[in-house]
């Protein structure tokens, strides 16, 4: 451990030098406060989880469903167990990939055109 020397002059003393190990105060807190989290973080990361899923339990399987097409969003009562997004002409919608969500695209009237995964 490293040493700190200290200059001290007493009363009727000549100056001299004490050392004196560091104490935790001298520590700023940020690291003493990360020290523990960094080591949970080291430890946890040598724990290793597999998880396996099939095709069929992510994908929204679209082909099931071509048969809403032509028709009006609004006739097609909600399938259960199934993430549906309907998605309007000029509507904004986020870009990520759901395998399991199924998109119903329809024009401004309503109407499905088109029936997809993501």
């Amino acid at each position: 451990m490293p040493r700190i020397g200290v200059r001290v002059k007493r009363k009727g003393e000549h100056m001299k030098t004490l050392m004196k190990s560091p104490s935790l105060s001298c520590i700023p807190a940020l690291p003493r406060i990360m020290a523990p989290m960094l080591a949970v973080a080291a430890l946890s990361a040598c724990q290793t989880t597999t998880t396996v899923t099939t095709a069929t339990t992510l994908a929204c399987e679209a082909g099931k469903y071509q048969s809403l097409v032509g028709r009006n969003v609004g006739e097609v009562t909600p399938i259960a167990g199934v993430v549906t997004r309907t998605l309007t002409p000029g509507q904004p919608a986020t870009m990520d990939y759901r395998e399991d969500r199924l998109n119903l695209i329809v024009d401004e009237k309503g109407f499905i055109q088109q029936v997809t995964c993501g």
